[in-house]
């Protein structure tokens, strides 16, 4: 996961909601506790497309990337919300990593 020795990326995600793009949902990105504090959550908010780009906090980020929306390689637990979710929704996960196929690309459809 570590081995690429990318401290920050660009991450994409796609929610749908029974094949349906699903906007306006807010998407967070929380690390797995094992992980400790070195890594931060990051967080959407998906647009008319049902797309978002996460980013963490700006004062979390290099100087350089302070406008860009980034977030670290690791391993996040995802929660989505959304008021046509009202009814919940099974635990979600992903991987962001740079070096395996389509490690930063987040697709859910709920």
């Amino acid at each position: 996961l570590f081995a690429a020795k990318t401290g920050v990326l660009n991450v994409s995600c796609s929610i749908s909601l029974d094949g349906r793009p699903l906007s306006n949902a807010e998407v967070e990105f929380i690390p797995e506790s094992f992980l400790g504090d070195a890594v931060h959550n990051a967080a959407c908010t998906t647009d008319s497309e049902g797309q978002g780009s996460p980013s963490i906090a700006a004062e979390h980020l290099p100087d350089e990337f302070r406008n860009l929306r980034m977030m670290q390689p690791g391993l996040y637990r995802v929660e989505i919300e959304h008021p046509s979710l009202a009814g919940g929704h099974r635990p979600l996960g992903f991987e962001v990593d740079p070096t395996r196929r389509d490690g930063t690309t987040a697709r859910f459809d709920l």
